[in-house]
């Protein structure tokens, strides 16, 4: 009999809580730190990050960055489910998940970016 186990790249809580560890670094290691900046695709790194940081220290902001051609974060918010966005080539990586990681990408840790 074989068993195959199937290991998620970003949506499940065992992978969010072991990228949690890229928040607890800055956060212990730099006192006056209160931001981080993380790259946006599907939600696990970020969701990770912000959960430990904010567990910390819960005024550190949490700041998601996506590039421009790859919106389907943002659209989906908006829409309030996943939604499919057309993949365009980029220098840029991770290229965007389409469709993202969700619930966790509800994440009220987040906090979208000013321009």
């Amino acid at each position: 009999m074989m068993l195959t186990l199937m290991i998620p790249a970003f949506d499940h809580a065992d992978i969010i809580a072991g990228r949690g560890t890229l928040g607890i670094e800055p956060v212990e290691q730099l006192p006056d730190i209160d931001a981080i900046v993380v790259p946006l695709s599907g939600v696990g790194l970020i969701f990770g990050v912000a959960a430990a940081a904010k567990a910390l220290r819960p005024e550190i902001r949490i700041v998601g960055v996506l590039m421009e051609r790859g919106t389907a974060m943002i659209m989906s918010l908006a829409a309030g489910h996943p939604v499919e966005v057309e993949e365009v080539p980029t220098l840029a990586e991770p290229r965007s998940a389409s469709p993202p990681c969700w619930p966790a990408s509800s994440a009220p840790a987040v906090h979208p970016p000013s321009r």
